[in-house]
Formats: C-alpha cells, structure tokens, sequence
C-alpha cells in the first residue's frame, strides 16, 4: 500500500511538474515575435526597371519614352532590414493574409483629366501608389510613390 501511494505521488509529482513547465514556458514569447519592423520595398516594371524604396525614401520621380506598349509595374520583393534573422534576405509578397500590399496607379493625361488604372501605356503623369498593409505582422504600416512620367 505503501509502495502504490509512493508510486502514484512520484507519477503525480512528474506530471504537475511538467504541466508547470508546460504553462511557465507557453507564457513567454520570443522577443522580436510581437515586433514589426520598418519594410523596405522594391518596385520593378515588367521592362526590367527596379526601384528600391528603403524605410527613408517616400518617393522616386523617373521619366520614361513612350512606346506605345503597356507596363506592369509591382512590388518585386521586400526585405525587413532590421530583423534579427532575416534583415539580409529579399522576399517576394503574397497575394492574400495580413502581410500584403495594395498598389494602383493614378494616370493624369496630357487634357489635366485623372483616371486610376492598373498599367501605363499613354503619355502623361502617372503615380504608383503602393502601401505596406496595416494588417501586416511583420511590418509597420507606410506607403510609397513612385511618379513616372511618359514623354
């Protein structure tokens, strides 16, 4: 009897220490787990141009020679510069979660008349708006602008 109630303490004891640990240690987050970081992003053109917005640039001004084509223009890859881990590495952006970026392109024509598109093609000025998401787990919030002019 003694010997049963000596087991089924020691078992008891083993366990409630475990599940003690179990809960001290679930408690506790890594340091850098709740922090957002300042984004840098990188901006390409479907021609081979790139843009690298860093934490303290808003805004690139570019002038480019009519074609008659269409340009795509997107968010390339970013990269979280300050990250203890991941600071030299390039990602590319998804499509869908909290991490994402909303871009658009506001075309004013030769006549002063402002239309939002998706792509440039014709003469005038345009502006690519692009936003780190707020939603964003990683990141802080920022938006950037990149003015393109077609001559």
């Amino acid at each position: 009897m003694k010997t049963s109630k000596r087991i089924i303490g020691t078992i008891l004891g083993v366990f409630l220490g475990l599940f003690g640990s179990v809960s001290l240690f679930s408690g506790c987050k890594a340091e850098d787990e709740d922090k957002k970081y300042d984004v840098t992003i990188k901006i390409a053109s479907d021609d081979g141009g790139e843009w690298i917005f860093t934490p303290d640039i808003q805004e690139m001004h570019t002038t480019r020679e009519y074609d008659g084509q269409e340009h795509r223009f997107y968010v390339k890859e970013y990269q979280l510069a300050d990250h203890p881990r991941w600071g030299d590495k390039w990602f590319a952006p998804v499509d869908e979660g909290a991490n994402i970026f909303s871009a658009d392109f506001l075309y004013t024509d030769l006549e002063g008349k402002q239309s939002t598109l998706r792509r440039l093609k014709d003469r005038g000025k345009y502006v690519f708006c692009c936003s780190a998401d707020a939603t964003s787990d990683l990141w802080n919030f920022r938006s950037i602008y990149l003015y393109i002019t077609v001559v």
